[in-house]
């Protein structure tokens, strides 16, 4: 495939993945203001946003949050549904590289290969 419909396909796949983000964004943010399935209440989560993470989820749960179980077991609320949309627009990089990957040849695919491998790295170097 040549370079000009890859990067065509590459924009469209983001612009795609974006909106969808966006649109999850949005709906969670209207969803939670109109006090629709809401988890926690807005005066502390407002109230505690200058804490430091970990601070931030004992004030708000009252116990340490650690691994995504908590997230898993919550998503149904309308404010972890907000935190479903941050991470989509997070991984758009990442699933893009890797839809427009089965269209490269050549160096194209070697330098999209680098790339996904960066994504991985980044993704998991505080992990490691």
């Amino acid at each position: 495939m040549d370079r000009a419909r890859l990067n065509s396909s590459f924009a469209s796949a983001v612009r795609v993945l974006s909106l969808c983000g966006m649109v999850v964004l949005v709906v969670a943010g209207i969803l939670y203001f109109t006090g629709w399935n809401v988890r926690y209440d807005a005066e502390t989560v407002l109230g505690s946003a200058e804490k430091s993470a970990d601070e931030f989820w004992r004030a708000l749960r009252g116990q340490e949050v650690s691994g995504y179980g908590w997230f898993v077991a919550t998503l149904p609320a309308t404010d972890s549904l907000c935190t479903l949309g941050i991470a989509l627009l997070a991984a758009t990089p990442l699933c893009t590289l890797l839809y427009v990957a089965r269209q490269a040849r050549g160096a194209n695919l070697v330098f999209i290969a680098v790339l996904v491998v960066e994504c991985l790295f980044i993704v998991f170097l505080p992990v490691l």
